[in-house]
C-alpha cells in the first residue's frame, strides 16, 4: 500500500475517470487514502472507496433527494422518520454529510459519533438545532439556506393580507355557526 498526496491522487483519479467516463467533475479531498498500484488501473474499484455517505434526516423535496442520488460518488440514505438521538448515532457513524430541517437535533453526541462528518446542511433559515460549537471543534461546516423559503413566506403574507381585507376569517366563523349576513362582511378593495 502507498499513501499518495492529494494532488497526485486527484490527477490519477481524474485521468482514470475521464477514460472510464465515470465522473463529470473534479474530486476535491483533503485526506490521504491508502491505495495500491492495482487500484490506479482499476478506477471503478478505487472509486468505490471514495463513496460518500449522505444521511437525509428530515423530509426534504424529492427533487433534492433525486439530485443527490444522481451523483455516483454519493451513497444517499433517506431516513423514513425522525430518529431519536440514540437511534441516530449508529446511522451517522460513517456519514460525511447530514441534511436536516428543524426536527432533527444535531447535538455534540451526534457530531462525535460521526468521525467522517464534514458538513451539516440545514434546509431552512436558522441553525438553532445544530450545536455550532461542537461542529466547529470537530471541523464540520454548518450551512443553511436562508433564502430558501422567501417566495413561500411572501405568498403567505399576501394571502393573509387579502384574507383580512375581505374579512374571510370572520365570514368563515359565522358560516360554521350556520349564519350568513353579507352586509357585515363587506371588505375593502385593494385598488386605489
Amino acid at each position: 500500500m502507498f499513501f499518495f498526496r492529494t494532488s497526485l491522487l486527484k490527477a490519477k483519479l481524474h485521468l482514470a475517470s475521464v477514460r472510464q467516463g465515470m465522473f463529470s467533475h473534479k474530486l476535491q479531498f483533503a485526506v490521504k487514502i491508502p491505495i495500491s498500484w492495482f487500484d490506479l488501473w482499476q478506477p471503478t474499484r478505487y472509486a468505490a472507496r471514495l463513496c460518500m455517505k449522505i444521511v437525509v434526516c428530515d423530509p426534504i423535496s424529492p427533487k433534492g433527494i433525486a439530485l443527490l442520488q444522481q451523483r455516483p460518488e454519493f451513497q444517499v440514505t433517506v431516513l423514513p422518520k425522525r430518529l431519536a438521538e440514540a437511534e441516530l448515532l449508529p446511522v451517522v457513524s460513517d456519514a460525511v454529510a447530514l441534511v436536516v430541517r428543524s426536527e432533527t437535533k444535531v447535538t455534540r453526541k451526534v457530531i462525535e459519533a460521526a468521525p467522517k462528518l464534514r458538513v451539516v446542511g440545514r434546509a431552512g433559515v436558522g441553525v438553532d438545532n445544530v450545536d455550532i460549537e461542537a461542529a466547529t471543534q470537530h471541523g464540520t461546516v454548518v450551512m443553511n439556506t436562508p433564502g430558501g423559503n422567501t417566495v413561500t413566506t411572501a405568498e403567505l403574507t399576501f394571502t393573509m393580507l387579502l384574507s383580512l381585507a375581505r374579512k374571510v376569517p370572520q365570514a368563515h366563523s359565522t358560516m360554521v355557526a350556520g349564519k350568513w349576513d353579507r352586509k357585515l362582511f363587506q371588505g375593502v378593495e385593494l385598488s386605489g
